[in-house]
């Protein structure tokens, strides 16, 4: 009889109490490890998509910060150079991007536009050693509406009424005021 170099000799353990016979193979992995290293994977797999929605959301809100500071610069400096500030400011309109849109509709050729932006300029009168200032306090409001609802303000204190599915972020910027108003 030959030997063939693939066969499988059994041959007996000396360190079980009871010898059996037990083949060895050098062609792969047995069925135990293979489920073992599925387990493991599927484990690893399912922890990461638990982790996506938190990521997604920490994401999105990431992006809202960066484009609501990018809305508050523009809206800072357009009121730094304008001659007035008068108490109430049109509605100003900023597409995803925070790239501004001439109106709150969609135009052609250019994406809608998301924020919506309110702006209330407060005078300021005294700072806070009793000295007296021109400067003025602006409230910008950036009002997170995708499905472009109309926005109402409040009669009295012109800040924009909150509403479900609408997000407002508030910034207070103190600007100059060139022209003390009546």
């Amino acid at each position: 009889m030959i030997a063939s170099p693939h066969r499988e000799e059994p041959f007996l353990q000396s360190s079980s109490p009871f010898p059996r016979p037990v083949t060895k193979s050098p062609h792969g992995f047995s069925l135990v490890e293979c489920a073992l290293a599925l387990g493991v994977v599927a484990f690893a797999l399912v922890s990461i998509m638990g982790l996506m929605p938190l990521g997604l959301a920490a994401f999105s809100k990431a992006v809202d910060t960066s484009t609501g500071s990018r809305i508050v610069q523009q809206v800072v400096t357009d009121l730094q150079q304008s001659p007035t500030l008068p108490a109430q400011q049109p509605f100003r309109y900023f597409d995803v991007e925070g790239t501004r849109q001439a109106s709150g509709s969609a135009q052609p050729g250019a994406p809608a536009p998301i924020y919506h932006v309110n702006t209330v300029v407060t005078s300021s009168s005294r700072l806070p050693g009793g000295e007296e200032s021109n400067l003025a306090t602006v409230l910008i409001e950036i009002a997170k509406n995708p499905k472009g609802e109309t926005l109402e303000r409040n009669s009295g204190t012109r800040k924009l009424v909150e509403k479900p599915g609408i997000s407002i972020a508030r910034f207070a910027v103190l600007i100059a005021n060139k022209e003390p108003q009546p």
